[in-house]
């Protein structure tokens, strides 16, 4: 007997029949979205990016400002009382406990669990210390690295990120810090440091269901690393984040898809060709990243089931890796609402499909009023 689907799974585990809704992109919309519009709601919490916007009106969809009558519910995470109320038939894109994961200080912690358990550190986890609880623990292990990244514990976009050497050990700041061992022997292309941002989605924690994307983005730095190697104040040079490099002079957007695999923001179809034309296993290297994915997930799976009503929501991770020349992969950190901006067409080359196939996978069902209306 073959192995049920998801779909399969999850229509046995609600007692309601289901119709899911299909998400076509702007692009390939259909006659009969007037009519599906009067059925299909959704509610927009704070702030969501504009593609969402888009394809969901593409779609058929129309926004509504009641929270109570939306299908779909997006944006930014709802507050207690709002989340407590969600009806069986809804689905919203955050779980209440994800910056468990997606921050800074939630990762380490995650990681500092798991090592607990396996006995030893993950290999794609760089040595990292969280002050001042950690203290002692950084202090012993603070001469074993030339270099370290010091990063505010609850920061985004690079924010506040800065390289300190071991000469002079750091003083203690009134936030919550995380000093991360600086990885040796980077992997470079033309000469510069780079990072790759995958997406990861969750829709399901019982039974858990994990989805990587098939695409992503390669994110270059915008000074030579090698020139710049002994000098820790040119971030643009040692860090990779997109908002410290897109501002500087040197750096080249890809505003003609045909030109993807050149300039500072490249898209992953060139990149593994690029890295098996030097010589790397690709295939080991994507079983690595997955396998290093599936148990960072897993490490974060009970938290995220605290959740009594967590059957309402699913999730999209930005997970940020970085390579060395042996071949090691290192999750530098999880993002939570990665960026969904389509400023470049190659943005848009990503992102759309992306964005379509999340809500695809999310198991959407319609709403309870449009089956009463069908009895």
């Amino acid at each position: 007997m073959s192995e049920k689907t998801v779909f399969e799974e999850f229509i046995e585990q609600n007692p309601y029949p289901v119709n899911y809704v299909r998400f076509t992109a702007p692009d390939q919309s259909d006659e009969s979205q007037k009519k599906r519009k009067k059925q299909y709601l959704y509610f927009i919490s704070k702030y969501a990016a504009r593609l969402i916007r888009a394809i969901l009106d593409k779609s058929g969809f129309s926004e509504t400002k009641e929270i109570d009558k939306a299908l779909l519910i997006v944006g930014s995470a709802l507050d207690e009382a709002d989340e407590n109320a969600l009806q069986f038939f809804q689905r919203t894109n955050h779980y209440t406990k994800t910056f468990s994961l997606g921050s800074k200080e939630g990762y380490h912690h995650l990681m500092s669990i798991l090592t607990e358990k396996m006995g030893e550190k993950p290999s794609f986890y760089p040595d990292s210390y969280l002050l001042p609880q950690q203290m002692k623990e950084f202090q012993e292990n603070f001469s074993t690295s030339e270099l370290w990244i010091q990063k505010p514990a609850g920061g985004a976009r690079g924010q506040g990120i800065k390289l300190i050497t071991n000469q002079e050990f750091p003083k203690l700041s009134p936030k919550k810090m995380i000093y991360q061992r600086y990885i040796k022997d980077p992997l470079l292309i033309n000469g510069l440091k780079f990072d790759l941002r995958f997406y990861v989605a969750v829709t399901s924690l019982d039974p858990l269901r994990i989805y990587l994307f098939d695409n992503g983005l390669v994110r270059l730095a915008t000074k030579a690393y090698s020139e710049n190697i002994e000098n820790i104040e040119e971030l643009t040079a040692h860090l990779t984040n997109f908002s410290i490099n897109r501002d500087q002079e040197g750096f080249v957007a890809t505003n003609d898809i045909e030109k993807d695999g050149t300039g500072n923001k490249w898209s992953h179809k060139p990149f593994w060709p690029l890295l098996e034309s030097m010589g790397f296993n690709v295939p080991e290297i994507k079983r690595k990243i997955e396998d290093a994915f599936t148990q960072v997930i897993i490490a974060a799976h009970k938290t995220f089931k605290e959740q009594e009503n967590h059957r309402n929501a699913f999730e999209l991770f930005g997970f940020d890796v970085m390579l060395d020349n042996d071949q090691n992969i290192y999750i530098l950190e999880v993002n939570v609402t990665p960026a969904l901006g389509t400023s470049s067409e190659l943005d848009r080359f990503i992102k759309m499909p992306l964005v379509n196939d999340f809500l695809n996978i999310a198991l959407i069902p319609k709403t309870q009023c449009e089956k009463e209306t069908q009895r």
